[in-house]
């Protein structure tokens, strides 16, 4: 699910990203930085918050 937001000419955007579950830290946290610099390079004021969880993760809350 992705939610987006605007205020004013601030804008944000927040989603989980669903990774392999073997995925280390480390590049999960690469592909994260890919992914929010690309939306950045398009949108210069869009902030982005990514939720990373592994495969098949269901969160009860």
């Amino acid at each position: 699910m992705l939610r987006a937001r605007k205020a004013g000419s601030n804008r944000e955007a927040d989603f989980h990203l669903e990774v392999p579950g073997n995925m280390s830290v480390l590049e999960s946290h690469d592909l994260c930085d890919r992914i929010e610099h690309k939306l950045q390079s398009q949108l210069p004021k869009l902030k982005v918050t990514i939720h990373v969880e592994p495969e098949g993760y269901h969160n009860p809350n």
